[in-house]
């Protein structure tokens, strides 16, 4: 991951799904079907390049807190889903049994996921961004600000890493100024010190320079969180 940031742009290309599965030391454990949850999780399309993720520090703190959420639930609730596959010392899992981890994943190998009604509208905007580029003749660049080709993120299918008070990348998400208004955290944390943040500027991304394009559309999120 460190020559990802080291290396000039015109070496960062590929794949950022690619670059992670091959980053073991830093994302341990994410492969094939894993590192496509975690994309969706944050709010990532699979075919974003590694300079359009790790050079924008709100994609790269939604995918930092996307990654301890999904280890997070591991700890959390893995046990339940493995008891029943104990057999004395050995697991063993039988084909019943290895089909109920489909439960566990959102976007692997299904062909329809459930979603919330603002993660569906973010997605049709986004779709519909899409086609009215693909209908034009000429070769357009979609990848900037301006076009409002917004990711698709739902902060609410990672609410325990968000609420983290230990390491919070809200302001890297969604930008200082929005976070405060969204987390109700005015006058708290005014100098956020988590290592993402102490990092950026010895990468050369200083925050405090130019207000960083999130990559998303601040205006639906009215609320944080959604009701369940």
């Amino acid at each position: 991951m460190e020559n990802c940031w080291n290396n000039d742009w015109a070496d960062m290309g590929g794949l950022a799904v690619n670059a992670i599965r091959d980053a073991n030391t830093v994302f341990g454990g994410l492969g094939v079907y894993s590192v496509v949850e975690v994309f969706f999780l944050a709010g990532l399309s699979v075919f974003l390049t590694e300079l359009e993720v790790f050079w924008v520090p709100s994609r790269m703190a939604r995918l930092c807190k996307v990654f301890w959420m999904f280890t997070h639930r591991a700890h959390q609730d893995m046990t339940s889903l493995l008891q029943p596959c104990w057999h004395g010392f050995i697991l063993a899992a039988d084909q019943k049994q290895r089909l109920q981890y489909a439960n566990w994943l959102n976007v692997y190998a299904k062909q329809k996921t459930l979603v919330s009604a603002r993660m569906k509208a973010l997605y049709k905007d986004y779709t519909d961004v899409l086609q009215q580029h693909h209908c034009k003749s000429e070769d357009v660049i979609i990848c900037g600000e301006d076009c409002q080709l917004y990711d698709v993120f739902e902060p609410t299918l990672i609410q325990a890493a968000l609420s983290e008070k230990a390491v919070n990348l809200g302001h890297l998400i969604f930008g200082t100024d929005e976070w405060t208004l969204l987390s109700g955290t005015s006058g708290k944390s005014t100098q956020p010190g988590d290592p993402l943040t102490m990092t950026l500027p010895r990468l050369g991304l200083k925050l405090s320079d130019l207000k960083p394009c999130t990559h998303l559309n601040l205006q639906a999120y009215s609320n944080l969180f959604l009701l369940p």
